[in-house]
């Protein structure tokens, strides 16, 4: 007799009842999801992007993966109502392995034009394992993003039918597993599996903009968090960190020496701008212009570091670059600005006033 063992073929059953797990509970006339290149006619790095519309079906990781398998670089767009969990989860993995962002908006043509524009859209149960792919992540104003249990579709309309045996409640057990590794490797919180757990097949749970950012459905890594305060030695220092904790800036102050922010960045990231800030007269921190000479670039094994002192009040509101940035001193080529540090001023005033305490400097 050939073929696999009985437990070979349970999860060959199993895996094909994943490709109808994680479908919307109520039918839906949605199409096939589709992939094409659009743009809204500006020139900018978000002003095109792929448009990923429709349902996702057992083909469509590879048909996204013969139109834009090469692609590196861009966003990819989505709106769709869900479908083949499975499908789903191999077209994120391709997002994330191409690079790419993702955003959850419908993709429309703006009347009476050929460009597109972004209006609110959804991305509902299998769709919303693939936007996890995405390096970037955002949700779009408006749009929705939607979980549930998956299912089997026999089982949700007849749950009282006897289907399963204790080998195939073995390989949903791992299948469940495979797909809290996907989540937890696409850097998103293992609480995503609550929610969808938590939500029966016929309902769907529109995650809140708390709950999009508390479990990384949303994801910036650029993004800094408010200021905190924080022990250093014997003193207090403020401390803003961006998401994907591989940058910083601190506020800090040295007794009879002054008041400092350092920003941090990844030296093989950013490497280069220590070249760059040598060319440089002058430099624009929180409002404040500080002469080039009097900032103390530094590299520390992995760490890029400028160190600049505090010239007057520092003014956040000032800080439309970011929270430090160079200007250009050449006549010739006039004034440019060069954003080095996203700012988020978020209790940035009360940190500020206690790590620039004289009680509280760190040295």
């Amino acid at each position: 007799m050939t073929g696999g063992s009985p437990f070979s073929m349970r999860a060959s059953v199993f895996f094909a009842m994943l490709s109808v797990w994680l479908c919307l509970a109520t039918k839906t006339q949605a199409a096939p999801m589709t992939f094409e290149f659009v743009g809204n006619g500006g020139n900018c790095d978000q002003c095109e992007w792929i448009a990923a519309t429709g349902v996702i079906e057992p083909d469509t990781a590879e048909k996204f993966a013969a139109q834009f398998g090469g692609t590196t670089f861009g966003t990819v767009v989505l709106d769709s109502p869900g479908g083949n969990l499975k499908a789903a989860v191999e077209l994120g993995r391709l997002i994330r392995k191409s690079n790419l962002k993702t955003v959850v908006a419908a993709s429309e043509v703006r009347p009476g034009t050929t460009f597109y524009e972004q209006k609110p859209g959804h991305c509902l149960s299998a769709c919303a394992f693939t936007v996890l792919g995405g390096v970037e992540r955002d949700v779009s104003p408006g749009s929705k993003v939607g979980v549930h249990q998956f299912f089997n579709s026999e089982g949700l309309f007849d749950p009282t039918e006897k289907a399963y045996t204790p080998l195939d409640f073995s390989e949903l057990q791992r299948i469940s597993a495979d797909i809290l590794q996907y989540v937890v490797d696409m850097g998103a919180e293992a609480g995503f599996m609550t929610l969808v757990g938590r939500n029966a097949p016929r309902t769907m749970h529109i995650l809140s903009e708390d709950e999009l950012v508390d479990l990384r459905v949303s994801w910036d890594p650029n993004a800094f968090t408010p200021w905190t305060i924080e022990m250093d030695g014997e003193g207090l220092i403020a401390v803003s960190r961006s998401r994907d904790e591989t940058r910083r800036e601190v506020v800090f102050c040295l007794r009879g020496r002054g008041q400092f922010m350092m920003t941090q960045w990844p030296a093989d990231e950013w490497g280069y701008l220590a070249t760059v800030i040598e060319d440089q007269s002058h430099l624009k921190l929180l409002g404040m212009t500080i002469d080039r000479e009097r900032v103390v670039v530094r590299t520390d094994e992995d760490k890029l570091s400028f160190i600049a002192p505090f010239e007057g009040t520092p003014r956040p509101e000032e800080a439309a670059f970011g929270g430090l940035y160079f200007m250009e001193s050449s006549l010739e080529l006039g004034r440019r600005s060069y954003w080095v540090a996203p700012f988020n001023a978020d209790n940035f005033d009360q940190a500020y006033r206690l790590a620039v305490n004289e009680a509280n400097c760190i040295g």
